[in-house]
């Protein structure tokens, strides 16, 4: 059995937050390690329908909407709201306007159309739960339109596993994989964790300073 070691599991971390009180979580500290019974493919956002992927994943990366702890529906996650044409063929999104990726810069629609685009590109594996996704339209610099070519009836759901990245990270190393190398290794993510380490058999995350790394428990932030 292959051992993945000394990485902090967010997924366990917020199943263990649900159950404290609000005061228990006010100043969380101390170091989370644990041992899963396989490694994760590698860090590129485009396998994350491969769990032991999402598990790291989750906490390193936002996404428009996300499941939160102990519920069975999206909540909103880098959007604030959207809505659904009456045809059933386009979704348009609102982004918040304050959230910055690990390396400062800000998050906007172009960051959401280029991680839709790249996905296609790539064959991401997430895009096989989007239905007859088409395409990604920027209206403003924080209003996106997603488009299908039929009604998707759990569209916004499956969204909960397309992870934004940063453009003007991940742009300049696309070349002829479409950043697949360099996403393997690197994370360019706007989650309250980051990867500060990372090898095939071991990874470690630390949380961002001012960043509330219980929101996978609670509304975000």
């Amino acid at each position: 059995m292959r051992s993945f070691a000394t990485f902090v599991s967010v997924l366990a971390l917020s199943a263990a937050v649900v159950a404290l009180p609000a005061a228990a979580l006010a100043q969380p500290s101390g170091t989370l390690v644990i041992a899963d019974n396989e490694t994760p493919e590698n860090l590129d956002p485009a396998n994350a329908t491969n769990s032991t992927v999402n598990e790291l994943l989750i906490g390193v990366y936002d996404a428009l909407v996300q499941f939160t702890a102990g519920e069975t529906s999206v909540t909103p996650r880098l959007a604030t709201e959207w809505s659904v044409a009456d045809d059933g063929l386009s979704y348009t999104f609102k982004l918040r306007e304050d959230v910055k990726f690990h390396d400062g810069t800000p998050m906007t629609a172009e960051d959401v159309k280029f991680t839709f685009d790249r996905l296609q590109a790539a064959s991401g594996n997430v895009l096989n739960d989007l239905g007859a996704f088409t395409g990604a339209e920027v209206i403003d610099p924080y209003t996106v339109k997603l488009n299908v070519s039929a009604p998707f009836g759990p569209f916004i759901p499956a969204l909960s596993r397309v992870y934004i990245v940063n453009k003007a990270l991940v742009e300049p190393h696309m070349a002829d994989d479409n950043a697949r190398q360099w996403l393997a290794a690197n994370e360019a993510g706007s989650g309250p964790y980051s990867i500060t380490s990372y090898n095939p058999t071991e990874a470690s995350l630390a949380g961002r300073p001012g960043s509330d790394g219980c929101r996978l428990a609670q509304p975000h932030r």
